[in-house]
């Protein structure tokens, strides 16, 4: 009938059959690694499997993991997820004396690390964001060999969607999808000439300093906020019953939410609070609600999802944190509340379910995309600059009372009528200007590493899949 979906299928020689893997899932021969794999063939594109770039492809075996809450004595764990980030917040840290083999963990700089299992093909690069930190056995490292200079070109054509669709193809596993190294190792490499490797690879290191300027800049920005604002570093408070392990404090009176989980209450939070309503500058002191700004979140509904040309971004609190581009989804236009989910230039974000209290701000490469309905919007008015207020509450004066109004028996999540209650100090302009600046700056710097990267990829792309004339 005329009106019956047609069945997806593909022709191929069966040299692919016997050659290949013996691959019987239709999804193998399928997929869009397959057409990316016909197309560089028909354009007769120069290629070099990837094991003639690389001295070595491998991911280590599963290890026992000793924790360490504190920075002494221990090293940074980095997640398949994390090592997207632009930054990784709280990263789980490993004991240096208890981790055997601990060198051989270790990322170094010009590594190329691709995710192996679950969200598969996911690649990042080690400049100096992950070098000497350790990583999950769930990231395949790629070692470039000995001589060839241009590792930045190879993360480029992986990053790409030539290369995303080219590690994509292979994956197996009834639950949980996964690639293996012998595999990477014959991947295609489309092989440009030596000055188009280097200048590429040079875009790629720019990419990555300019994204290690703009936590910089974070980082600056939140130093001069504790000391322009007269606000001490907090020390972490911990208070035992009878040296036990069991977290334990005193309070006067239940507040008027007549919260009574002990959470709400601790110590830090409530010097915290302290700390801000004793500040000199009295006319600073406010309360969300005091400052016009509007806080929602759009009510639940469906999500139609179809492919990137026919759809608006989307995005989760994961995608937001990360500069690739290729863990978004799109939504449907004819989505009912689109409208809803849509987020605007300097509107700050924060994640209210599961882990609750990431903070976000809208850039213009963001501005009119839509956000899960498990983010919070905050409006600033015109009585707090935006990026002041993103600052502000990322610090740990707004972040300790963010974790402070969580609630939930099950699953972490924060009302968004609680946000109104929470304490800043919102100075005279020219000082959220001058605070606001270090934002400002890490988000114009993020916005170009951003761009260059997706000129990158382009190249690549263009190659393959524009159409002959």
């Amino acid at each position: 009938m005329d009106d019956e979906t047609p069945i997806r299928h593909i022709d191929f020689d069966s040299d692919w059959l016997y050659n290949g893997e013996s691959r019987l899932d239709g999804f193998y021969y399928t997929n869009e690694g397959v057409n990316t794999r016909i197309n560089i063939k028909e354009k007769e594109l120069k290629t070099i499997p990837l094991r003639k770039l690389t001295k070595y492809i491998f991911y280590p075996t599963r290890f026992k993991r000793i924790y360490l809450d504190n920075e002494k004595n221990s090293i940074r764990f980095i997640s398949s997820s994390d090592m997207l980030r632009y930054e990784v917040e709280n990263p789980k840290r490993l004991s240096i004396s208890e981790t055997k083999n601990l060198e051989s963990l270790k990322f170094k700089r010009g590594w190329i690390l691709v995710s192996r299992s679950g969200t598969v093909g996911n690649t990042s690069y080690v400049y100096e964001n992950f070098e000497c930190d350790t990583g999950s056995e769930h990231i395949i490292r790629i070692i470039p060999r000995e001589g060839y200079k241009y590792s930045g070109y190879i993360y480029a054509y992986l990053n790409s969607k030539v290369g995303m669709n080219l590690l994509k193809s292979n994956t197996f596993g009834s639950v949980v999808d996964e690639i293996e190294t012998d595999y990477l190792e014959e991947l295609p490499i489309i092989l440009l000439n030596e000055k188009e490797q280097k200048k590429i690879h040079e875009k790629i290191i720019q990419v990555f300093q300019l994204r290690k300027k703009s936590n910089e800049l974070i980082l600056e920005g939140l130093y001069a906020l504790h000391k322009k604002l007269n606000l001490p570093f907090l020390k972490k408070e911990t208070n035992y019953l009878f040296n036990s392990s069991t977290k334990s404090w005193e309070v006067e009176s239940v507040n008027d939410w007549f919260r009574l989980d002990g959470g709400f209450y601790n110590t830090e939070s409530s010097k915290a609070v302290s700390i801000i309503r004793k500040n000199q500058n009295k006319h600073w002191i406010k309360q969300i609600n005091n400052l016009s700004i509007k806080v929602f979140n759009p009510p639940r509904s469906s999500r139609i999802y179809v492919n990137e040309a026919n759809g608006i971004p989307y995005y989760s609190g994961t995608s937001l944190s990360q500069f690739s581009n290729y863990s978004i989804k799109y939504l449907a236009k004819v989505h009912k509340q689109l409208e809803g989910v849509r987020v605007r230039k300097n509107w700050i974000l924060t994640t209210r379910v599961g882990t609750i209290g990431l903070i976000y701000i809208v850039d213009e490469l963001k501005d009119n995309c839509c956000v899960s309905d498990n983010i919070l919007r905050l409006i600033p008015s015109d009585k707090i600059i935006p990026e002041y207020l993103y600052l502000f509450l990322r610090s740990e004066y707004g972040k300790i009372q963010l974790s402070q109004i969580k609630t939930g028996s099950v699953q972490d999540y924060i009302p968004e009528e609680y946000i109104y209650d929470i304490w800043l100090l919102a100075p005279d302009m020219n000082v959220q200007l001058e605070l606001g600046k270090y934002v400002k700056d890490a988000m114009e710097l993020r916005i170009k590493a951003t761009l260059i990267e997706n000129k990158c990829r382009e190249i690549f792309e263009n190659l393959v899949f524009t159409p002959a004339i």
